[in-house]
């Protein structure tokens, strides 16, 4: 089916909303509301995810471009993503590092969350090297499956089957869908492209969840 003006402009407004770089804003801020009661600590939390995971690798994007190291912000030629990737890693690896050093009461599981979207961008950059996988389809499926384990009424625990945790992996699905739909639509990626990325960041989140708390069993009951 062509895309109309109408449909890239709703891509366009997708996939710059829901980016690689938006997204860990959106996952900290979450996690350090679900963590802590204290506002400095959540503040603290949020902006170290920020400077490390959003700040930081949009700088090397935009000193990459203005040096013409990339062809475009989105990177979409293949052969020159493996740099910034590089760089990215390196930043957010500093970031999870200072969960723990900075003294946060919760700090191990901040670093455990952030080390998430680390291994998962390490196994892309990998990939990348034969193959355009999608990072957005990659960043989105993190972020939405990590939420939806910190969505529950014990945190850092999977949450159980009810009507609501039910909604919310839907909202959270059509939003992965949506994030796919915009980067085909926009000719970025592939359906196949797409796909693969969402299906290793949905099962590489969910085998690390299991890694870094193994003391929380998954358990699945019914209290409709």
């Amino acid at each position: 089916m062509p895309s109309t003006p109408q449909r890239q402009r709703l891509a366009r407004v997708i996939t710059n909303t829901l980016n690689p770089l938006v997204l860990p804003v959106v996952l900290f801020s979450y996690a350090a509301s679900r963590l802590e009661a204290d506002g400095r600590t959540i503040f603290l939390v949020i902006a170290t995810g920020i400077i490390f995971y959003s700040i930081i690798p949009l700088l090397i994007l935009l000193s990459m471009r203005r040096n013409r190291r990339i062809d475009t912000m989105e990177v979409e030629r293949r052969e020159l993503r493996l740099r910034p990737f590089i760089y990215g890693i390196l930043s957010m690896l500093t970031g999870a590092t200072l969960f723990t050093l900075l003294g946060f009461k919760n700090g191990e599981a901040y670093q455990a969350l952030g080390m998430i979207p680390i291994v998962n961008a390490m196994l892309a950059a990998f990939i990348t090297l034969r193959w355009k996988i999608s990072v957005h389809a990659i960043s989105v499926t993190t972020a939405a499956v990590t939420m939806w384990y910190l969505s529950g009424p014990l945190v850092l625990s999977w949450p159980p089957i009810t009507l609501m945790s039910i909604l919310s992996a839907f909202l959270l699905s059509a939003t992965i869908v949506l994030v796919q739909w915009s980067r085909v639509v926009l000719n970025y990626h592939t359906p196949g492209q797409v796909a693969a990325g969402c299906i290793l960041a949905a099962g590489m989140t969910v085998l690390q969840l299991y890694v870094y708390f193994p003391e929380v069993p998954l358990r699945y009951f019914v209290t409709l």
